[in-house]
């Protein structure tokens, strides 16, 4: 069995960045859910590569063969549900094919602010209609979408910027929700009583709950497409009707797929045009999905999803996810106190300088091989630089080039937020922060935090060197948003990298 910790602070609820004790649960090796059925006949069939790690496509799994024989699942069996239940659909309909959500659009919001909105995706609006009218203008999309993707455009020069025109007309429709929600009324959630069965790992389930596991229903017709994302949670994904296509990436190619910054409505989600952009990189598994057909992602792989042929309808089950509750323990870490220091005595370049020795002292803790410049670096190329060119430059220049000239003294405490003004008032007194050394010896705590997210990726090296890279850059930006807000997170960035 594999070790991992799981954090108190998590799994009760608390509030994070308050240190808390742990307490130590042990995760089993990949074991079918029922060993005495016949392979075969087994929603879990033995795995050549272990599922929680990497992909695995479930031709006719008996659980989505059944889902998918149930009429009250089907996509005017669903529609007949709502109808009777006197209820309309809230639905996403948009100009073109990609769809999106924002954390703002599912209630959240980021603690220092969000960065504007921009980027494939934006253009969906939320409308309510009657489930059948929703049904047919699905089916509409059949004329009015091509059967396969956009070609890929030939590459006109060497820069990275992405087009992000479609070039499918028509409008899309889309449509997902838990089953439990009122406007798909009662038949469905019912249909599909044995969802459990499809959590994915099950101890970790029951370490944190059953809140974090539920089934959803995903609805669209031919070309309504999920724009490339990863998930925290292990996904079930079973095909109940219609065909879907996935092209899947491990979590390592993020820097590739350049996702949006954490503070940004669309965090996760990847920036690129996957049809259009040369520089997309290739996926690890291309696949279609037909009914009956099942197949499981595990938390942090990339997925884009894109419906096919008549309206598809799927059934997905998310399920807790021990790579999520470790890298949530690495998460809790609170902003160092070097760095609140540097913040209150109001000096830029201090504040640069203690942010870029948290980042060196981070990469050595995460056995990361880049030093903190670098990876800052490519954390900025990644997440920041085609955000600069879609908004004329995240702080409102029309994409001046950085000036590599640091100011010396800038009030930079202005940007703090509510809960860092009093931790020491301000006075003469010399602040009380230290060099390189001193940083590494504060957050020498966060190595076992970070030995935890690897015990949790098993023998996947790969999994496990991109579990560890995106939890980094998300300690970072969560660091830069908590002390100056979102708005200075790049300038942060940016100066910090550029410090020797």
């Amino acid at each position: 069995p594999v070790q991992y910790t799981l954090p108190r602070a998590v799994a009760r609820g608390q509030v994070p960045g308050v240190p808390s004790p742990v307490t130590p649960c042990t995760l089993p090796q990949w074991r079918t859910c029922n060993p005495s059925r016949p392979t075969s006949q087994s929603p879990w069939p033995t795995p050549t590569r272990d599922p929680m790690f990497a992909p695995q496509l479930l031709r006719q799994a008996e659980l989505a063969v059944r889902w998918a024989g149930l009429r009250a699942l089907s996509p005017d069996g669903l529609a007949a549900a709502s109808l009777a239940a006197n209820k309309t659909l809230t639905v996403k309909r948009s100009a073109g094919r990609h769809f999106m959500y924002s954390e703002e659009a599912q209630g959240g919001q980021a603690r220092g602010g969000r960065l504007p909105d921009s980027g494939l995706g934006t253009n969906v609006e939320v409308t309510t209609m009657a489930a059948d009218e929703f049904i047919a203008r699905c089916r509409l999309q059949q004329h009015t979408h091509p059967t396969t993707p956009p070609k890929l455009h030939p590459p006109t020069s060497t820069s990275t910027s992405t087009s992000t025109a479609v070039s499918t007309p028509g409008e899309c429709v889309y449509f997902t929700s838990r089953l439990g929600d009122p406007q798909l009324g009662h038949g469905p959630a019912d249909a599909v009583s044995d969802w459990s069965r499809a959590i994915v790992d099950p101890i970790a389930a029951a370490h944190h709950g059953a809140s974090e596991s539920y089934p959803s229903v995903w609805i669209g017709g031919q070309g309504s497409t999920t724009q490339a994302h990863y998930d925290v949670s292990h996904n079930y994904f079973s095909q109940i009707h219609g065909k879907k296509r996935f092209r899947l990436w491990g979590p390592k190619h993020h820097w590739a797929l350049r996702v949006f910054p954490d503070a940004h409505p669309r965090a996760r989600k990847s920036q690129i045009d996957i049809d259009c952009d040369p520089l997309a990189p290739a996926p690890a598994l291309d696949v279609t999905l037909e009914p009956g057909d099942a197949l499981i992602i595990p938390a942090f792989w990339f997925h884009h999803v894109e419906a096919i042929g008549d309206v598809s309808v799927s059934i997905n089950v998310f399920s807790e996810a021990s790579p999520k509750l470790a890298a949530a323990e690495v998460l809790s870490q609170p902003v160092p106190s070097g760095l609140v220091s540097a913040l209150e005595s109001g000096s830029f370049a201090d504040v640069t300088t203690q942010f870029r020795y948290a980042a060196d002292a981070l990469c050595t803790l995460a056995c990361v091989e880049d030093h903190g410049g670098t990876f800052l670096h490519r954390l900025l190329e990644s997440r920041y630089k085609l955000l600069e060119t879609d908004l004329g430059g995240l702080r409102g220049q029309e994409s001046a080039p950085h000036s590599s000239a640091v100011p010396e003294e800038v009030d930079y405490a202005q940007f703090l937020l509510p809960e860092f003004h009093d931790i020491t008032p301000r006075s003469a007194v010399t602040p009380n922060f230290g060099t390189a050394d001193d940083m590494l010896r504060e957050l020498s705590r966060v190595r076992s935090c970070f030995d935890h997210l690897a015990a949790t990726a098993g023998a996947g090296d790969e999994y496990r060197r991109g579990l560890i890279d995106i939890t980094l850059c998300h300690l970072l930006e969560l660091w830069a948003v908590r002390t100056v807000q979102a708005d200075n997170v790049e300038q942060l960035l940016q100066d910090a990298a550029a410090r020797a």
